[in-house]
């Protein structure tokens, strides 16, 4: 439970990073789309499906008005839906299969709105439909299983983060006083940490990065679970959010929404903008081998 966090924010990242330009009905059937299984080396297997919608708005909600009619029409929500099955290893890499998925639910845009079908679509061939993440490297597939481009992936951050926390607990709720050790523990190793000024049950975790800004992460002291990330840089704005809703099931406490946000500034009417990603997760599954 205790790595579901990072991977989950690595997933969207990495399947958002490639355009999609026209959905494959890739609905899950009876036989599995990944071949990855739980190995002696694996901590964590995990299995679920996610309909993300994106847009974009203006970070101030007054701004709006200053907005072009191209910038106004990208607040329509695009809907597209992935299947994904990951594995985190005991020393902190990650494995991960994710595949572009249709749900029947999904709006169909027109042919010429902008964020659904294009004018001039991709040719089939050249639109991405699969991603699988082995050994620190990503490779993109279209839909006959070829290969579209590859490189490395950074899971520096993700592995750091798992590192940070992988103390908390091997299968439960730690007692308060081994909490405020491993509190301790992230404060050695340059964290500084405090009770959040207006939730007691958050603490809020703030790390200097090298490039002098800053990662603000808040924890649920009761979950024990990061519920938000946020980095900020050497001048003082944000550059992403990252935050998960999490709900109690019977196989645990599993995350069902997780919101993303990334800010820009607008080159038509220079407003400061975000592109904002909304996942909802079902059909979640854990397997663990700790």
């Amino acid at each position: 439970m205790k790595h579901i966090v990072f991977v989950l924010g690595v997933a969207a990242l990495l399947f958002s990073s490639c355009r999609e330009d026209k959905q494959v009905d890739a609905r899950p059937t009876e036989s599995s789309f990944s071949a990855l299984t739980m190995t002696e080396d694996a901590a964590v297997r995990l299995r679920y499906d996610m309909i993300t919608a994106t847009f974009v708005l203006p970070e101030d909600p007054a701004d709006t008005t200053d907005l072009t009619i191209e910038e106004k029409a990208l607040a329509t929500p695009v809907y597209r839906g992935k299947r994904v099955n990951q594995m985190v290893y005991k020393n902190g890499t990650v494995d991960a299969d994710m595949e572009k998925g249709l749900e029947e639910s999904l709006p169909d845009y027109p042919d010429n709105a902008i964020g659904g079908k294009r004018a001039f679509p991709m040719a089939e061939e050249d639109q991405l439909h699969r991603i699988e993440v082995r050994g620190g490297t990503v490779t993109c597939y279209n839909a006959e299983g070829e290969i579209l481009g590859s490189g490395l992936s950074n899971t520096g951050n993700i592995a750091y983060l798992q590192t940070a926390v992988q103390h908390l607990g091997e299968g439960g709720v730690l007692e308060g006083e081994q909490f405020e050790y491993v509190l301790e523990s992230l404060r050695q190793a340059g964290f500084d940490i405090v009770d959040d000024a207006q939730h007691s049950n958050l603490a809020k975790w703030t790390y200097q990065r090298a490039d002098g800004g800053q990662r603000i992460l808040y924890i649920d002291k009761a979950l024990q679970k990061i519920t938000t990330r946020i980095n900020v840089s050497a001048s003082g704005e944000t550059e992403t959010v990252s935050q998960y809703l999490f709900e109690e099931t019977d196989s645990g406490v599993v995350p069902v929404v997780h919101r993303f946000v990334t800010y820009f500034d607008s080159p038509f009417s220079e407003t400061r903008m975000t592109i904002r990603k909304v996942s909802k997760f079902k059909n979640f599954e854990i397997e663990k081998n700790l």
